[in-house]
């Protein structure tokens, strides 16, 4: 789907009123249409000519401030001049609209007459309410899948045909001397050599266990507030965890140091 433009969120036949229009048959008429602005327009003007809009948050905002003389009618609170925007202008030049002059609404020309309304409310359209428009699920969503897919499946077409030449493939476990990883790794590179007291287990247990033990406290860091749900916040109130903290961090600090002076 290409750009999206104003023609394709616009609210359509936009309600209008003359300027005489009381306040409260105004805000009565908006309820029952189920809008949120209404042009107002000359009376007797054929075709209708239109001087100006107003919204709900006019209604709320300058019915209830506090003015020695209350307005009565749309026309003495109506916005004009009216701001206005083609139909066949982007999306992006509409929010832009909006947030330049502060407003919320913006009246859609169409050969320079007005056609309709657009509000910020329809800049947040659901892209599956868009005539034309993918949903995301499930289309958009396998669609995404079935090219991510495509593309590996041909990088793996590449890679049967034309296979990079391989070394003697490395061994995880064996660091060359006098080479060390940076210092936030430290602490793993350090508790695998430290592993080889399992050594005594079988061939196997360095490696395993050295991996294993590591894997075990992260996992534990993520279900801990699960075997520890108190209410708490305050740290005095909570022994288990903060004990428990503290010693993961006085391990890493211990098995850091360890693995920079060793």
């Amino acid at each position: 789907m290409g750009m999206m433009r104003v023609r394709d969120v616009m609210s359509d036949d936009p309600v209008s009123v003359p300027p005489g229009t009381d306040l409260v048959d105004a805000a009565r008429l908006m309820r029952r249409m189920g809008i949120r602005s209404l042009l107002v327009r000359e009376e007797h003007s054929e075709p209708p000519r239109y001087v100006g809009i107003v919204t709900g948050t006019d209604l709320a905002g300058r019915v209830l401030a506090e003015e020695p003389h209350a307005p009565v009618t749309v026309g003495e609170i109506m916005t004009f001049p009216l701001l206005t925007i083609d139909y066949n202008e982007p999306l992006r030049r509409a929010n832009e609209e909006m947030v330049r002059h502060h407003v919320r609404h913006l009246v859609v020309t169409r050969g320079g007459a007005p056609v309709a309304i657009i509000s910020a409310r329809d800049l947040l359209l659901p892209e599956e309410e868009v005539e034309g428009a993918i949903p995301f699920w499930p289309h958009h969503l396998l669609k995404e899948v079935v090219a991510a897919l495509l593309v590996i499946a041909i990088m793996l077409v590449f890679v049967w045909l034309s296979p990079a030449p391989m070394l003697e493939q490395a061994d995880p476990f064996v660091t060359p001397e006098h080479i060390k990883p940076e210092w936030y790794f430290l602490a793993a590179y350090q508790f695998l050599k430290f592993a080889e007291v399992f050594r005594f287990l079988g061939g196997w247990a360095p490696k395993m266990l050295g991996v294993g033990l590591m894997g075990i406290v992260p996992v534990l860091l993520v279900f801990f507030p699960f075997f520890d749900p108190g209410p708490e916040r305050n740290p005095r109130k909570r022994p288990v965890a903060i004990s428990f903290g503290i010693a993961c961090t006085v391990m890493f600090i211990a098995f850091t140091l360890w693995g920079h002076f060793s």
